[in-house]
């Protein structure tokens, strides 16, 4: 047993000696570059993506991570910074940094997830031949919105006026806010849009709608809302508003309806388009996904909570059920 031990841990000593990182060994380690708001679920996928990949953090790759809290004003100039470390890859999440890298540079590749149209906004040719230095995950957004007005009204009957929640510093909410004001004429609904940009805006968002009478809300997302997805429900539940939501981490966090594809997903996914990069594909190549999937997600302990009985019809079509 002792003889044993001890191979095993000239092994193991051995193998160290092996493995050095690429740093040590001289050879470059490739930095991809990470622009966001605060969200870590999105960059735990991002990392796992990576690790199912082989890649591993201090030998074969280095992050450099950059996040801006729950704020956008400061992207521009991170994504300056990035661009000044010369990073062989920028990952950004979210529409508002994919804009700010893309403005920032146009020559190192960017992989993006974000809610866009990338040939709209002139990040790509095409999404099956990019042709520039832009690929990755592009998220619908604006065209689902009318979608979960479509939704929250069927789920509650006789609906004649709903709040909108919306971060005006979000790049693409206006045109969000645009496509949700026709549907709602179309629905007959009456809008009662108001603003928060961070957190701490959420508690006077609220007021104002339950001072106006308005009980239910759609959230036109966000990074920012994403970053403080728990402080926004604990502060609709305070005025017992009811919400509909993009994504399914809202409904599991307590949020009444939400419909959209998988949250984290795309986030994993990215890691493929990165690995791909590394391994010497040009960006404009690589043809530009979206999500094939959508689900719509019901919480019935949120509904009990705040006596509405959802119709049958809701149900009956909800992919998941949180009871």
């Amino acid at each position: 047993m002792h003889r044993r031990k001890v191979l095993l841990l000239c092994a193991s000593m051995l193998s160290a000696f092996a493995l050095p990182t690429l740093a040590q060994s001289g050879t470059k380690v490739p930095v991809v570059g990470v622009l966001a708001l605060g969200v870590e679920a999105r960059l735990a996928q991002f990392r796992d993506g990576l690790g199912k990949l082989g890649y591993v953090e201090g030998r074969n790759v280095r992050i450099e991570e950059r996040s801006t809290g729950d704020r956008y004003a400061r992207l521009d100039d991170i994504a300056n910074e990035l661009v000044r470390l010369k990073v062989d890859v920028i990952v950004t999440m979210g529409r508002t940094a994919t804009l700010a890298a893309s403005k920032a540079t146009s020559s190192i590749p960017i992989v993006m997830v974000a809610g866009l149209d990338p040939v709209q906004t002139k990040l790509a040719q095409s999404m099956a031949r990019p042709g520039r230095n832009v690929t990755g995950v592009a998220t619908v957004a604006q065209e689902l919105g009318p979608k979960r007005l479509q939704l929250i009204k069927e789920a509650i009957p006789g609906l004649a006026r709903l709040g909108i929640v919306w971060n005006p510093d979000s790049s693409g909410s206006a045109d969000s806010i645009a496509a949700v004001r026709n549907a709602a004429k179309a629905l007959k609904l009456n809008l009662q849009i108001v603003e928060a940009r961070s957190a701490g805006e959420f508690e006077r968002a609220f007021e104002m709608l339950a001072g106006s009478g308005t009980r239910t809300f759609a959230l036109v997302t966000g990074s920012m809302f994403e970053a403080n997805l728990q402080a926004l429900l604990d502060a609709s539940a305070q005025h017992r508003m009811a919400g509909i939501f993009a994504y399914g981490n809202w409904g599991d966090a307590g949020g009444l309806l939400s419909y959209g594809p998988d949250p984290l997903e795309p986030y994993r996914h990215a890691a493929t388009y990165v690995d791909k990069i590394l391994k010497g594909a040009k960006p404009g190549d690589i043809p530009i996904e979206e999500p094939t999937k959508y689900e719509l997600i019901v919480n019935l302990k949120t509904a009990r909570a705040l006596k509405i009985r959802l119709p049958q019809s809701i149900l009956a079509r909800a992919d998941r059920v949180i009871d």
